[in-house]
């Protein structure tokens, strides 16, 4: 009988080792857990950051482009001004150069 009792106190002392090794291990997990966690944190904030920023960068680049269209289009009415002014011009000296010649055939 006493041999049973010392069976069966191994038995519980290896099941008390047992208990630590997976309370040990729950921990650890707990730990590498919790270690994940903040990683994945970091992660989410630069990830939030970066598309802030992208979303910003992306305004400042459509107002440039929109800067940029304006621009192009306010020169090209420039331009078609100064063409349509030099045309008249143009248009202006071949009549009085015709009105000259009509005058000197007289």
């Amino acid at each position: 009988m006493n041999s049973r009792l010392q069976e069966k106190n191994e038995e519980l002392i290896q099941l008390r080792e047992k208990c630590y090794a997976l309370e040990n291990n729950c921990d650890s997990s707990e730990r590498e857990s919790s270690f994940i966690k903040h990683n994945l944190n970091k992660v989410k904030l630069k990830l939030e950051d970066s598309t802030t920023k992208t979303v910003e960068w992306r305004e400042k680049y459509d107002n440039l482009e929109g800067i940029y269209n304006s621009s192009i289009q306010e020169m090209r009415q420039e331009q078609n001004s100064l063409r349509d002014a030099l045309q008249a011009a143009i248009d202006q000296g071949i009549s009085r150069v015709n009105e000259m010649e009509m005058m000197q055939s007289e």
